[in-house]
């Protein structure tokens, strides 16, 4: 069997477990990214035929009955890797044939990734014609709150990408969604993004809605969250704190 090759798209990370996500066939060959063996046969024909673009490869596997929802171990459609390397003619005929645009996959405690996810990737020229057929399609920006990540919350935490944010948000994603997820991951990170916290309070990010839990049952507001860690960091300048804690309170956070 002939091994495929196609980059990495990302890494999910569920309570300490990593799993790497095989997602685009890379345009830059220079450099492959074979799959291990075991998991290279978890790929249905239609899975990597979708993975390399190969339209005419994709509608005769439909047309011979191939399963368009098919999933391998991690929960990874035909869909999400062809959404995942931009191949927008791909997508299109399978969302034609029955691809589920509200896929989801992951590990252990339900799903992490979705083919909106997938398709937020800027190495591919077409991302942003993939996520508009997608959602044309049906795809939820707004995915219900048992989700483990939204779209946006994606592209906040994992991509810490504001030019995907700009793009979900204009697409109707829901900027406090599940009590204000996004503003609490743009805040909590490790480095925070203040350009991205701004784009998310223009927004009308409410600054009062998030709660973070402290121990137990006790919680508190953001903004005595990011006054905390400056409290117990005052040996190390934190600008980006320091600036976010100032947009907070413009904001009205209390």
């Amino acid at each position: 069997m002939k091994t495929v090759a196609i980059t990495t798209l990302g890494i999910l990370l569920l309570h300490g477990c990593a799993a790497i996500c095989f997602a685009q066939r890379a345009r830059d060959r220079s450099k492959p990214t074979p799959l291990p063996k075991s998991y290279e046969e978890s790929f249905t024909p239609l899975m990597r035929a979708a993975a390399a673009g190969r339209i005419r490869a994709v509608r005769y596997l439909l047309d011979k009955g191939a399963g368009v929802n098919e999933k391998d171990p991690i929960g990874l459609t035909a869909l999400m890797l062809a959404a995942a390397g931009g191949h927008l003619e791909v997508v299109k005929v399978l969302v034609a044939a029955g691809a589920d645009p509200n896929a989801g996959g992951g590990f252990a405690h339900g799903p992490i990734f979705s083919v909106l996810t997938m398709a937020m990737n800027r190495r591919n020229n077409n991302w942003t014609k993939v996520l508009d057929t997608l959602i044309a399609a049906g795809a939820r920006v707004n995915p219900p709150r048992d989700f483990y990540i939204s779209p946006l919350i994606y592209a906040i935490q994992q991509q810490r990408d504001v030019v995907i944010v700009k793009a979900l948000l204009q697409r109707g994603a829901d900027v406090n969604w599940s009590k204000g997820r996004p503003l609490l991951a743009a805040v909590s990170v490790a480095e925070p993004d203040v350009e991205i916290v701004k784009v998310l309070l223009a927004a009308d990010a409410d600054p009062n809605l998030p709660r973070v839990r402290t121990d137990g049952e006790n919680e508190i507001t953001l903004l005595r969250y990011v006054e905390g860690w400056l409290e117990m960091s005052t040996d190390v300048k934190d600008e980006a704190r320091e600036e976010i804690v100032r947009l907070l309170k413009q904001a009205g956070a209390k």
